[in-house]
C-alpha cells in the first residue's frame, strides 16, 4: 500500500497552531514534499531524533532547546487533524531512507515542546547510553502519564470514548482481540507511554510506519470510526500550559480524538509485536537503585 496524504495546514508560520484544513478526515488527498537531509549529514549518526515542529515559533524554540544535542534534527511538519502521527505515516518512511545507515542504533522523534513534559539531559543519556545501545531493548519511551494505571484506564479517564473508538478500529484492520484487550493490562506487563516521544530500533521502525499508515487510513476513511473520532476528546490544553488550538486546527470548539487516537497506536503496536520496551521512568529507576 502506498502512503495516503492530508490536507496541510495553509500556514506554517505566525499562530502557534497554524490553521488545519476542514475535511482531512475523510481522507482527502494531498501531496506534501516531505524535507529529504542530506544524506551525508547523517553518514556517522548512530541517534537520530527529529524534533517536531509546526510553524517558524516552534522551530526557532527546538533549536534553541535542543542546540545541545547533536541527536537532535528539527524538522518541520504541516499542521493536520492527527498531529504528530502525520510525520509516522508520511515523512518517516522516506526519512528512514535517508536518514539512517548500518550504524544507526536508534530513530524517533520528540516534539518541541518536550522540554516541557519530559527530562531532556535523561532523555540524553538514554539515547548515548552504550550499554542500552548494545542490549536487547527494543524501544525506549520518554513521556509517562499516571504510570499506575492502565492505557485504557488512563484514556477512558482522560478522554471518554477513545478505548471504544480504538477498539474497534484495531479489531477492524485485523488486530486479535486478545491483543486488543491488553491495553486494559496493568501497566507491568503493558507499558503505555504518549505524545509520540520514543526511538525504536530501524528495522523495528519500518515495520511500524508500514501498519501505523494501513490502521490511519482506516481510520479516515471507515464511516463509523469518523464518527467516533470526531467526538469532543474532553481535552484541555491549559493543564499544561498550553494555547487552546481546537478552532485553528480542527474548525471546532474542542478536541476530537485524532491525535489521541495516533499517539496511542505506538504502544500498542509495540506492546504486541512483543518488542522490549524501556521507559524513562524505569531507566531512572535503575539508575537509583544502582546508586545505593
Amino acid at each position: 500500500m502506498g502512503r495516503f496524504f492530508y490536507f496541510a495546514s495553509e500556514h506554517h508560520s505566525g499562530s502557534r497552531c497554524g490553521k488545519g484544513v476542514v475535511g482531512v478526515g475523510g481522507g482527502t488527498r494531498e501531496s506534501y514534499e516531505p524535507y529529504t537531509p542530506d544524506q551525508q549529514k547523517y553518514k556517522d549518526d548512530k541517534v537520530v531524533v527529529f524534533v517536531l515542529c509546526h510553524n517558524d515559533e516552534s522551530r526557532a524554540s527546538a533549536t534553541m532547546s535542543f542546540a545541545p544535542y547533536d541527536w537532535a534534527r528539527p524538522q518541520n511538519i504541516p499542521t493536520t487533524y492527527m498531529m504528530e502521527t502525520f510525520f509516522y505515516t508520511n515523512l518517516l518512511p522516506s526519512l528512514l531512507d535517508t536518514a539512517i545507515n548500518p550504524n544507526t542504533r536508534w530513530i524517533g522523534s520528540l516534539s518541541w515542546k518536550a522540554p516541557q513534559k519530559t527530562s531532556i539531559p535523561l532523555v540524553h543519556e538514554m539515547l548515548t547510553d552504550p550499554a542500552l545501545a548494545a542490549s536487547d531493548v527494543d524501544v525506549l519511551a520518554f513521556f509517562i502519564h499516571s504510570p499506575h494505571e492502565s492505557m485504557a484506564e488512563y484514556s477512558n479517564r482522560a478522554h471518554p470514548g477513545l478505548v471504544e473508538a480504538m477498539e474497534y478500529i484495531l479489531l477492524s484492520v485485523g488486530e486479535t482481540k486478545k491483543d486488543v484487550q491488553s491495553m486494559r493490562a496493568d501497566p507491568s506487563v503493558f507499558k503505555p507511554f504518549y505524545a509520540n516521544y520514543l526511538v525504536a530500533r530501524p528495522s523495528l521502525m519500518r515495520t511500524y510506519v508500514a501498519w501505523l499508515s494501513r490502521v490511519v487510513l482506516f481510520l479516515n476513511i471507515d464511516p463509523r470510526a469518523q464518527k467516533m473520532a470526531w467526538v469532543d476528546s474532553r481535552y484541555d490544553p491549559a493543564i499544561i500550559g498550553g494555547r487552546h488550538c481546537s478552532q485553528d486546527v480542527f474548525n471546532l470548539p474542542y478536541y476530537p480524538m485524532h491525535p489521541f487516537i495516533g499517539e496511542r497506536l505506538a504502544p500498542y503496536f509495540f506492546h504486541t509485536r512483543k518488542a522490549k520496551i524501556l521507559t524513562i521512568m524505569e531507566y531512572q529507576q535503575n539508575k537509583d537503585s544502582q546508586s545505593r
